[in-house]
């Protein structure tokens, strides 16, 4: 069987992740985050956006699924991340829900750290880890992995 090269990368991605327990970097810049109102108050958004200054950490879990060889491997991801400062902020009412614009800075750019669990087990232990925001920031490139396996 021959391994496409976005199983290679999937493979890659999960060995740094799940076996390595090394977060994988990444350079994506984003231009917002969506909080529902129900969670997330008027309050909080205005408050973020206050300090122009202040670099937020922002944090997301989601489920995903890998296909790799004919197999779906269903994971957790924990999601951070960094360099985003909050600059302006809008109300959605047909979605019920805030939109927060951020942005970068020349000197510190935006990227975010991914690790994958394999359940919500996994993801609370290391959560509960007083330095998990340290570990995540200290991620590496998925193609400096690769580089580095060659």
């Amino acid at each position: 069987t021959v391994i496409d090269d976005k199983s290679c990368m999937n493979i890659y991605y999960l060995y740094q992740t799940l076996i390595k327990e090394v977060p994988v970097k990444n350079n994506n810049k984003i231009d917002s985050f969506t909080y529902d109102a129900k969670i997330c108050s008027e309050e909080y958004i205005q408050s973020l956006i206050k300090n122009k200054n202040a670099n937020y950490c922002m944090e997301f879990c989601d489920e995903l699924e890998y296909k790799i060889l004919d197999n779906n491997i269903k994971v957790i991801s924990y999601k951070c991340f960094f360099n985003n400062f909050a600059r302006d902020y809008e109300y959605n009412e047909s979605g019920n829900n805030y939109i927060l614009f951020v942005e970068d800075k020349e000197d510190k750019k935006m990227y975010n750290s991914t690790m994958l669990f394999k359940n919500q087990e996994e993801l609370e232990v290391f959560l509960d880890k007083e330095d998990h925001i340290e570990i995540m920031e200290q991620s590496i490139l998925l193609s400096e992995v690769i580089k580095n396996n060659i």
